[in-house]
């Protein structure tokens, strides 16, 4: 064996050579062969004569250790071919990890030094390699076979492994030398010139590293519908797409797609494929770290978030809820900022800078749930009876809704003459004391609420 370690400028100077003495060696032997078996044919006789077919041949009727001795002798090296070292010739450039990615898809990104030649192959895709002399000679691609071929590889495992060979064939296309060998070649890695990266890929990673995250939308938890109930306890990232927020809801080992220049959340599919990807790798009390992929799997990025925090609720819902007196019993009257309102069970009332105000129709509804619309929100549960008075209850949540704060005030007895209309005094000459007063008005606030129906209180609006 050849003790120090080959170039593949060395390898094809060796093969050149043997490619065109390979004929007149092989004629040699024969020729040398054939004197040998005449000299022993005229010392001992025929073949046939002397050797039985049932017979094995002796060793010592011919001396094969003379074969090919002197200027015809054959190298033995031939047995054993050395190979050369890839690391001085080849580079590692990337390859394709998606999780969507299918056996076709597992791409790998090969290049030489030499040439300056890189090429996206299939992952057992055999490349041949070709010499090109000059003043500095290097290696290239060639897409006629060659004795030099190598051929990358991805393992189950996920290690990048190239198997590098030689193999020789005589001009009547006989092997004459073959060899190979596997190696891992994890530690090649380099990083690709940046103006030969996908712009749309960059596009992406910027968009996401922009993203705010933020916990889990308590709205959804407490008031969430049929359909809500799959984004219950979801982590939630916002974007920002023309100044008009989006918000995704995702768990960790979730997958989002970029697509039509937004990120939105799909399953790994076929709906993800040949379009970047970024995946929640590992979801902390504290952190998220993203693993991003281009199209075709060969760049790949990372990117982490440190959670948001929430906007403290600062105020007092008592104080925005003034004079509540019930109506109905799911109905109150009240006032918010000085406007008099009348409230009913599962009422949505939202807090913008132009002051407090009730959602009237499903539009408004469907802004303030996709943060079209931002602001404190209140939401109406309705009347409860605590202690056998009632109660106005209700939810209040920060603008990004990651708190909640439950609201309970007791309603006051209902003064009549506070609804009735203003009557001129009279002078009576009836003297009466507060409480024969008092005992007087409650029985027609009781008989008034006695006639009206009585509805079960709503403690939670429709699902939505």
């Amino acid at each position: 064996m050849i003790a120090k370690e080959l170039t593949f400028v060395h390898i094809h100077k060796i093969l050149k050579l043997l490619n065109s003495g390979v004929l007149l060696l092989f004629l040699g032997a024969l020729v040398w062969l054939g004197l040998l078996l005449f000299q022993s044919n005229e010392e001992n006789g025929s073949f046939s004569e002397k050797i039985p077919k049932t017979k094995t041949l002796d060793k010592t009727s011919v001396t094969y250790e003379k074969i090919g001795e002197g200027a015809l002798k054959i190298s033995s090296e031939l047995k054993s071919f050395p190979l050369p070292d890839l690391k001085r010739e080849m580079r590692f450039l990337g390859k394709n990890t998606r999780p969507d990615a299918t056996i076709y898809d597992l791409l790998i990104h090969v290049g030489l030094k030499g040439s300056g030649q890189s090429l996206k192959v299939v992952s057992g895709q055999k490349l041949y390699l070709t010499y090109v002399e000059g003043e500095k000679p290097y290696l290239q691609f060639s897409s006629e076979p060659t004795p030099l071929w190598i051929m990358p590889h991805l393992s189950e495992s996920g290690e990048t492994l190239v198997e590098l060979g030689v193999r020789l064939l005589t001009e009547g296309n006989e092997k004459l030398v073959e060899e190979k060998k596997t190696f891992e070649i994890e530690d090649l890695l380099q990083k690709e010139d940046p103006s030969k990266k996908d712009p749309l890929f960059q596009q992406a990673v910027g968009l996401l590293q922009k993203g705010h995250w933020w916990e889990p939308d308590r709205l959804f938890e407490l008031y969430g519908g049929f359909e809500y109930q799959a984004l219950k306890n979801h982590e939630r990232i916002e974007f920002s797409y023309e100044e008009k927020p989006n918000v995704v809801h995702f768990r960790q080992g979730d997958t989002l797609v970029w697509k039509d220049g937004k990120w939105s959340r799909v399953f790994v599919g076929k709906e993800t494929r040949k379009a970047p990807i970024a995946q929640a790798k590992m979801v902390t009390p504290q952190k998220i770290e993203w693993e991003l992929w281009s199209s075709d799997g060969l760049e790949k990025a990372s990117v982490t978030h440190e959670k948001e925090r929430a906007q403290a609720l600062n105020f007092r819902i008592e104080e925005v809820f003034s004079r509540v007196r019930q109506r109905t019993a799911s109905r109150i009257s009240c006032r918010i900022g000085n406007k008099a309102t009348i409230l009913k069970a599962g009422d949505w009332i939202l807090h913008t800078p132009s002051g407090w105000r009730v959602l009237k129709s499903l539009r408004e509804v469907e802004e303030v749930l996709t943060f079209q619309t931002r602001g404190e929100l209140f939401v109406f549960d309705g009347i409860e009876k605590k202690e056998g008075k009632a109660v106005f209850s209700g939810a209040l949540f920060d603008p990004m809704r990651t708190q909640v704060q439950n609201v309970k005030i007791p309603i006051a007895m209902q003064n009549k003459q506070e609804h009735s209309p203003h009557k001129k005094k009279v002078i009576s000459t009836k003297i009466r004391s507060s409480s024969e007063e008092v005992s007087q008005e409650e029985p027609s606030l009781t008989n008034e609420m006695r006639r009206r129906p009585r509805k079960k209180p709503v403690s939670s609006p429709e699902g939505f």
